[in-house]
Order: C-alpha cells, then sequence, then structure tokens
C-alpha cells in the first residue's frame, strides 16, 4: 500500500480496532483498546497523532474522556502540536443526529468540552455512520472526526477534511 510503518490494536468482539500507518517517521508513546499515541517526525516538523476510538457504551465512555485528558496534558506539558482522530462514538450537537434518540444535552456538553480542541472543517459529510437500515428506522450521526489543538492548527493551516468513497461499511472514511 506504499507504506513504511504500521501499527495494530486487535477488536474486542466486533467493536473497535485501530489501525496506524505511515509513510515518515513516527513513534508510537502509548497504547490502548481505545487509542493509539504517537510522535510524528516530518520535515523539520514534530506533531503529536492520537488515533481515537470512544467506548461504545455511554456509560463507560467517561473512561475515554479520562484517557484524551490525560493525553491532552502531556501534549501541552511538551508545549506539540497535537491532533486527535477517530470515532468518538458522541455527537456536539443536535444537528449532528437525524432521526435517531436524542442525545442528554450534559452528554453533548461533556464531549464538547473534552479538551477544548477544534473541529477540523472541509468534509461535505456531515454525518459519517448510519445503521444501515431504510425508511422510518434510518439514524445517521456524525461520530468521527478530526479536532486539533491551536498549535496543530497553526502548524497546518490549510488542513482540511475529506470524506472518501465506501460501498460496504456503516462508516463514511474520513481523511
Amino acid at each position: 500500500m506504499g507504506f513504511s510503518g504500521c501499527f495494530l490494536v486487535d477488536c474486542r468482539g466486533r467493536s473497535g480496532g485501530l489501525a496506524l500507518l505511515w509513510q515518515e517517521s513516527v513513534g508510537i508513546k502509548s497504547y490502548s483498546n481505545g487509542h493509539i499515541d504517537c510522535l510524528v517526525h516530518e520535515s523539520e516538523k514534530e506533531w503529536r497523532f492520537t488515533g481515537f476510538y470512544g467506548h461504545p457504551k455511554v456509560t463507560m465512555r467517561h473512561f475515554s474522556w479520562e484517557m484524551l485528558h490525560r493525553l491532552k496534558s502531556i501534549a501541552e506539558l511538551k508545549d506539540m502540536p497535537w491532533i486527535v482522530g477517530g470515532n468518538f462514538n458522541e455527537i456536539c450537537f443536535d444537528s449532528e443526529n437525524l432521526c435517531g434518540i436524542r442525545r442528554a444535552l450534559r452528554q453533548m456538553q461533556d464531549f464538547r468540552e473534552l479538551c477544548e480542541l477544534q473541529d477540523l472543517n472541509g468534509t461535505e459529510e456531515l454525518f459519517t455512520w448510519d445503521n444501515i437500515r431504510y425508511y422510518n428506522h434510518i439514524i445517521f450521526e456524525r461520530l468521527d472526526r478530526f479536532v486539533g489543538n491551536m498549535k496543530w492548527r497553526m502548524l497546518f493551516p490549510a488542513a482540511r477534511l475529506i470524506s472518501l468513497e465506501c460501498y460496504h461499511s456503516d462508516r463514511i472514511p474520513i481523511s
């Protein structure tokens, strides 16, 4: 596939699983069932990337948020540009949910306040997941995203998300 490196975290049953593939120099710092955290060395730039999978159970999701807070502390301590991307299994606003059960306001607020990270914009697809049902039972949500701190945004000011074609999944991949 043209990549010089790969790191995998196995899924548990039908949930989770992460893969990180790279072309530049990458150093894995930590990983779990919910994340892969690494340093990226690219030309003269060094920045932190975290691939993320938020816990699928709402009652357990606070563990995912706590892990991101710890990773944020590391990035801040080292004054590093940082970006997080993946399936957060949560929405920020009601507008990111079409036809599904309404989320509790506190649940969305906890996610918005997560790490004070900013959404990368650019994709024309608002919804990144659907439940692959039809007519009255279909649900669309924006569960997948990339968010970065201000230092990362300043390092890559032209960065934008794009959605990719997908035919056999409940996800619209974003890059």
